[in-house]
């Protein structure tokens, strides 16, 4: 564990993601950057810096950086969601309808989903049916 208690990482991260969402991606990802470096997986700063990477338009880093976190556990659907648009950006539809399938046996089976990552997945159902 680093020097930081759970909760001053945590709002850390906050900070992080308040500037992300100002549309501040410079100073978002240097935030989520060393989070990474002391967290401890206390806090999803790797998959804050994979949305960044997407909204900066740099796809391959941020498919990237979702693999870590689904290779690291904790975040699966989020990080595989992450990873269904960067596919669908960057017009691997066939890769995109892979990943929703096995988001699709995941929601099947857990109870409890946030309703917000049910309408996310079901908006990328209906927008790679159409590509």
């Amino acid at each position: 564990m680093s020097e930081y208690s759970v909760d001053e990482l945590s709002s850390i991260y906050e900070l992080g993601r308040s500037y992300f969402e100002m549309g501040y991606y410079a100073p978002a990802e240097r935030i989520f950057n060393g989070l990474i470096a002391v967290d401890g997986h206390h806090v999803p700063a790797r998959l804050a810096l994979g949305m960044v990477k997407l909204e900066r338009g740099l796809y391959e880093e941020g498919s990237t950086h979702f693999r870590v976190v689904l290779e690291q556990g904790g975040f699966e659907l989020q990080a595989k969601l992450g990873l269904c648009a960067a596919f669908v950006a960057s017009k691997e539809i066939p890769r995109a309808q892979s990943i929703l399938a096995e988001i699709s046996s995941t929601l099947e089976t857990q109870r409890g989903v946030d309703p917000e990552i049910r309408k996310l997945y079901e908006a990328f159902v209906l927008r790679v049916r159409k590509a």
